[in-house]
């Protein structure tokens, strides 16, 4: 499994479509394609929140990254132990 991630930031924009068929792109910037195209109705909020869930899944694994490296071992196993799992799944390396 590849779990090098497209760079951030994602974001949307609006397809050359009519207001009674709204589709938007999300994309990543400099990407020159999108990586998903949403349609109907919420189209507008369902590709916004797509990109600020992709946004803040990456800044919460970075702050999770440095968090992990200031927690004391013996003071905090439990958290130290959630932290790596976590980190594990969001980089798809978890056995």
């Amino acid at each position: 499994m590849d779990t090098k991630h497209t760079p951030l930031p994602w974001l949307t924009t609006k397809h050359g479509t009519p207001a009674y068929s709204p589709q938007f792109g999300v994309y990543a910037e400099g990407e020159p394609k999108d990586h998903c195209i949403v349609k109907g109705d919420s189209a507008e909020a369902d590709s916004e929140f797509i990109c600020r869930a992709v946004n803040s899944h990456y800044e919460l694994l970075e702050a999770c990254k440095v968090a992990l490296v200031h927690l004391d071992e013996t003071l905090h196993k439990e958290a130290i132990a959630k932290a790596k799992s976590a980190i594990a799944r969001a980089e798809g390396t978890q056995q």
